[in-house]
């Protein structure tokens, strides 16, 4: 299953590689699906599920396949997609809601909330947001990612993964930690996790970002709680999103490898995530490993 997964993994991160714009377009469904969820309490915008079905949408969409699914045993994504496909009404309205009002935060509609306004103009500015360490490593502009790609990549491999190893951790609360997790970037920028003193000061910046935005919302605090959950690793859930997050680096780099023809980056990554033991014990360890092998690595023990 590990196999499956990094495979899984490489394929969705090609396709949002080649279409950059669905990650971009999932963020802001996203972000206005969050504000329904936490600003409204409606439980239907909190779900696993529903973050996934918009996903799915998006990748189905633009390549017309879900090849990258067929890596995963059961049919639990394909029957996602079809209840889209054969129009469920409720489906249907629900993403049309959706569109219709991000049409209208693009027309700069002064009538919306403006808890809506932010929460929107936030999340969608993560696409311009580049990843520092592919900045550093000097990643052609081509190839480097932004923080809205990185957070679908993590949250498809997420989904993916609870499914595949039967997890019983809380599948919600892990794809909004993820859709979140770099919210606070807006206001720190992304900085190299290096134990550094502008690394810990990034942290506190962020923080006081995210309780600024999210405090606006009416059950905005449950937010909070979640990206604290992360940042300090307060949880299982937390500990988990953490360790994917840096996964996604790792995994990320072999498929710049192969696309761009470095053979350095994995190697590189990997390296470093080894000599801190970051997966080691973590239900994360055999993925961590597995992907050392197929990427031509001596795993030591």
């Amino acid at each position: 299953m590990e196999e499956k997964l990094n495979i899984y993994y490489k394929k969705i991160a090609k396709i949002i590689l080649k279409y950059r714009e669905i990650a971009t377009n999932f963020i802001d469904q996203a972000a206005v699906a969050l504000y329904k969820g936490y600003e409204e309490g409606n439980l239907y915008y909190q779900e696993s599920k529903f973050y996934e079905r918009l996903m799915l949408v998006e990748i189905f969409n633009k390549t017309q396949s879900l090849e990258p699914f067929l890596e995963i045993d059961d049919n639990y994504y394909i029957d996602l997609l079809n209840e889209y496909l054969e129009d469920s009404e409720d489906m249907m309205k629900r993403l049309m809601e959706i569109d219709l009002l991000i049409e209208r935060l693009h027309k700069g509609d002064e009538t919306l909330p403006k808890e809506l306004v932010s929460l929107y103009k936030t999340f969608h500015n993560l696409s311009r947001i580049n990843r520092a360490g592919w900045v550093r490593s000097e990643v052609m502009e081509d190839y480097q990612e932004n923080d809205a790609e990185h957070t679908m990549q993590m949250m498809l491999f997420a989904s993916a993964f609870l499914r595949c190893m039967k997890s019983e951790l809380d599948a919600s609360v892990i794809l909004t930690t993820l859709l979140i997790h770099e919210i606070g970037e807006n206001k720190a920028g992304d900085v190299i996790d290096d134990g550094s003193i502008a690394h810990q000061n990034k942290g506190k910046m962020e923080e006081e970002y995210v309780k600024f935005l999210f405090s606006n919302l009416s059950y905005g605090e449950k937010l909070i709680t979640l990206w604290s959950d992360f940042e300090h690793k307060r949880t299982e859930e937390g500990i988990f999103c953490y360790k994917v997050d840096k996964l996604d680096a790792v995994l990320k780099a072999g498929v710049l490898d192969e696309v761009s023809n470095v053979h350095t980056l994995f190697e590189e990554f990997a390296g470093f995530e080894t000599d801190r033991k970051m997966f080691d014990g973590s239900v994360l360890e055999s993925v961590f490993l597995k992907a050392k092998e197929m990427n031509g690595q001596r795993i030591i023990k």
